[in-house]
């Protein structure tokens, strides 16, 4: 019985160490994009938040969210969810490439708006981190 539980130990540490080295090589991505090894790809941004500070109510203004793929695959950006339908955003969808950058634009409507506002934007990638929030805040006057 012995020789069995050692025997299936080492059966299970072999099984184990197989699967982790599995997953940390890399593959070759089955598209146009064939010539690129695919690793994991790491989204980082120059901020996370934006304040406007004050502005007037019914003003449209927007902030240029600056950012890099610093891992060792392509940084695919698949989708972008705002809190509320007063904020937009704009990206482009191509993917951004190890070391590229890239940029998006949150754009937000003050329109029957008053007092503090904090607006959030839901950025959904293949990155290490696969869903990180950027903030966007104002303290919205009356005109």
């Amino acid at each position: 019985m012995r020789q069995f539980t050692h025997l299936f130990c080492k059966f299970f540490l072999i099984v184990i160490l197989s699967f982790s080295i599995a997953s940390c090589t890399d593959y070759k991505v089955n598209d146009k994009h064939s010539n690129v090894y695919r690793g994991t790809s790491a989204i980082v941004f120059d901020s996370m938040d934006h304040n406007f500070g004050t502005i007037v109510e019914g003003a449209k203004i927007s902030h240029v969210f600056k950012f890099k793929n610093i891992g060792s695959g392509l940084l695919i950006i698949s989708s972008v969810k705002t809190s509320c339908g007063c904020t937009i955003s704009k990206f482009k969808k191509k993917p951004v490439p190890p070391g590229g950058e890239g940029s998006l634009e949150v754009i937000y409507n003050s329109s029957d708006a008053s007092g503090y506002q904090l607006k959030t934007v839901e950025v959904i990638s293949n990155a290490f981190r696969k869903v990180l929030v950027l903030k966007i805040s104002a303290e919205v006057v009356s005109k």
